[in-house]
């Protein structure tokens, strides 16, 4: 059995928090900015990082996505399947989107949330 490592404390956690945020800010100058995270954790990364640039929701901006029924292995869940409410209060058409996740390894998941974020409309980015 592997032994788990920690690979940032909560302090670092925090910076790393922070650091992202900075990122987005300075991308946020232009445009108008819309945070989408993805169920489970995303989400609540998505809500951190609206915290840390100050932005009370981003004006409303804040939302969540369920992607089960747009992964693509659905059919290897099967039944098992656990579907979530998608949570997105405003309409992303024109909108500058940032997609939060709270782990990106193979793209799979950010791949499912785009299409799910085209059906709900068409954002600028």
């Amino acid at each position: 059995m592997l032994a788990m490592r920690t690979l940032a404390d909560e302090t670092e956690v925090g910076h790393l928090v922070h650091n992202l945020a900075n990122a987005i800010r300075h991308d946020m100058i232009d445009g108008d900015w819309a945070m989408v995270g993805i169920k489970s954790r995303g989400d609540i990364l998505a809500q951190k990082l609206s915290q840390v640039l100050g932005i009370k929701s981003l004006d409303g901006r804040v939302g969540s996505v369920d992607i089960t029924l747009y992964r693509d292995d659905l059919s290897e869940i099967g039944s098992a399947a656990v579907v979530r409410t998608t949570d997105i209060p405003f309409a992303i058409d024109g909108l500058d989107v940032v997609l939060v996740d709270d782990v990106l390894m193979t793209g799979r998941s950010i791949r499912a949330a785009m299409q799910s974020l085209l059906d709900l409309g068409r954002p600028r980015r």
